[in-house]
């Protein structure tokens, strides 16, 4: 009947609607829950750039490390920095995975097949850890002493130490190896401190393991990129031109480039949940129906 069909053809659009509004009320609650997420550092008053210090003219790596921590001093002293650090790559603005096989020392003779562990890795100053407040749960941070002629030293994150000591056993004192494959020779380092892990990528995916090793150790074909952090008492944004400065006056003709806050990465990760959140909603919203279909006569 007409009756029938007219309510067939209002159910219709009403269910639709229901529907995309029940997703847009649950991707609201997805999305309230994101960023609630805590990455595994403070984000706030954080400066982040990058500096390509292969542009940059020095002898040798005990030059570039020379560079490396003049820079983090420099910026460590301008007025408002409260500390400052450098790191190959930092959580949530990482461009690519730089991993390797990383396994415990009395893994060094495994036969082919054998399940090992696969990490992040990746060089920063003595001040990363304080800097970013990435807490420090076991032994200790690096230090000025951590160079290149001192004993090769790594700082796990939690992850990496429950995958390589499933039993909670404290892997601090003992050595690790990195490398690409077990047919490789291992670089091995002491553990000498367990820290927190962060959100690697993304807030939405779980932190990766990751095991972390002084710059001033970095193999001599490592990364010539460098991202200095200041972490300062005011808007980080009032000492991107200080940075800029400083930078220059110790690189002579590299800039620093991707001058912006932790603040607006964060942004940046939740954006594509929060796009789709926002489409649902209009969707939802145009598919209500408009006023009352009135019944024939």
């Amino acid at each position: 009947s007409s009756q029938q069909l007219l309510h067939s053809l209002v159910a219709g659009p009403v269910a639709v609607a229901l529907v995309l509004l029940i997703g847009a009320g649950l991707m609201m609650q997805s999305f309230a829950k994101l960023l609630d997420v805590d990455p595994g550092f403070e984000r706030s008053h954080l400066l982040p750039g990058t500096v390509d210090l292969s542009n940059v003219t020095y002898k040798d790596t005990h030059t570039r490390d020379d560079l490396a921590r003049q820079l983090v001093e420099r910026l460590e002293s301008l007025p408002g920095v409260v500390s400052a650090c450098g790191a190959h790559e930092l959580p949530l603005a990482r461009p690519g995975r730089w991993t390797r096989i990383v396994i415990r020392e009395d893994q060094k003779n495994a036969p082919p097949g054998t399940p090992l562990a696969r990490s992040e890795i990746e060089p920063v100053t003595p001040e990363f850890f304080s800097t970013m407040q990435i807490p420090l749960l076991n032994g200790r941070a690096f230090t000025e002493w951590d160079l290149r002629e001192s004993s090769p030293v790594a700082i796990s994150n939690q992850k990496l130490a429950l995958r390589l000591w499933p039993d909670g056993e404290s892997p601090v004192g003992k050595k690790i190896g990195v490398g690409h494959s077990l047919a490789n020779s291992w670089r091995m380092l002491e553990v000498v401190g367990v820290v927190g892990d962060t959100r690697n990528l993304r807030l939405d995916q779980p932190g990766l393991a990751a095991v972390y090793f002084p710059f001033a150790q970095m193999w001599p074909g490592g990364t010539t990129i460098l991202n200095p952090v200041v972490r300062t008492t005011s808007d980080p944004i009032e000492l991107a031109e200080p940075m800029r400065r400083e930078v220059l006056s110790i690189t002579g003709n590299e800039p620093v480039s991707n001058v912006r806050t932790i603040e607006s990465i964060f942004e940046d990760s939740v954006a594509r949940a929060q796009f789709a959140m926002t489409i649902l909603g209009i969707f939802a919203t145009i598919a209500v129906p408009r006023g009352q279909v009135g019944a024939p006569s």
